[in-house]
């Protein structure tokens, strides 16, 4: 509403919140990126290619935790193959 034009003192008076705060939230989307604005709900609407990225960061992060257990794994199957191993010359 600030953005289009309508001034802060009335706003803040309308809707009961704080002018700061709305100066706050002004600076905040003048800052935000050309493609990114707020959906309503306090989330940023994401331009496809920005939806894209994310779920793309978030599917390498899942697969670098996947190789991390896995290697864990190996270890452990190393140490326990160590383990038995011991233990099959000790009893012979």
């Amino acid at each position: 509403m600030i953005l289009g034009g309508r001034k802060v003192s009335r706003l803040s008076e309308e809707l009961g919140v704080p002018k700061n705060l709305l100066y706050r939230w002004k600076q905040e989307a003048e800052s935000l990126n050309e493609g990114l604005r707020f959906s309503g709900n306090g989330n940023i609407r994401l331009t496809d290619e920005q939806r894209r990225i994310r779920e793309l960061e978030k599917s390498l992060a899942d697969m670098q935790m996947e190789k991390e257990l896995l290697r864990l794994e190996q270890e452990v199957l190393k140490k326990a193959i160590a383990i038995l191993s011991q233990r099959d010359r000790v009893s012979i």
